[in-house]
């Protein structure tokens, strides 16, 4: 009798518990991946979508540039009061940035046009041969992605104490964007959760998660 060779099963369906996410996922203590690993903006956009995910990385950034120049760019493609979050890490010996950044919007639909913008942009101060890529950040939501930074040696706090190079910007209850330490934001959000405008920046469902946990 001819025996006919079991179907493979089906690939998960995007986000679901039987598999990795297929959406490009980015990490803010990992090194950026190669320009070679990097799907579409199209691509990137149609997880964002339907995984709802508010906090993106940008990759591909000339060195020169700054958490207030990104944010500069971000709001000349338009994009001005509509998200609460943004942080260029720096290497702490030079004091440039390490080309990448991350941003996290206030609502996912925003982010799902935001990564069609952004995909190609050449930033005008140090590299305009560089074209910007996307990505969807490993870690969503401003709160969750402040617990996942290291705090800074005693050294780069010094080193640092006079500027602003590579503090994460938050934007407060009146509007306005502010450089913090991570763990100055995240103490002032313990102490008073109303000081900065970050909830409605959490993705939708981890939202749903903690309010079930509480």
């Amino acid at each position: 009798m001819r025996r006919t060779p079991p179907e493979a099963a089906p690939p998960p369906p995007p986000g679901s518990a039987g598999g990795a996410s297929p959406g490009p996922t980015a990490d803010p203590k990992a090194k950026p991946a190669a320009p070679a690993d990097q799907p579409d903006a199209v691509e990137v956009q149609r997880h964002v979508l339907h995984e709802m995910n508010t906090t993106l990385m940008v990759r591909n950034i000339p060195n020169k540039i700054t958490t207030e120049g990104f944010m500069e760019a971000v709001d000349s493609l338009g994009y001005q009061n509509q998200y609460n979050f943004a942080l260029l890490p720096i290497d702490t010996h030079s004091g440039n940035c390490k080309g990448y950044a991350f941003i996290n919007f206030f609502d996912y639909q925003v982010a799902g046009r935001f990564c069609l913008s952004i995909d190609g942009f050449r930033f005008q101060q140090g590299g305009k041969n560089k074209q910007a890529q996307v990505a969807i950040a490993h870690t969503q939501g401003v709160q969750h992605t402040l617990e996942q930074m290291r705090p800074w040696k005693k050294k780069n706090r010094i080193k640092f104490a006079d500027n602003q190079q590579g503090r994460p910007f938050l934007r407060d209850v009146t509007g306005l964007m502010i450089s913090m330490m991570a763990e100055e934001a995240l103490q002032l959000l313990r102490t008073n959760p109303n000081a900065l405008n970050v909830g409605a920046g959490a993705p939708l469902r981890s939202q749903l998660v903690s309010a079930l946990a509480a």
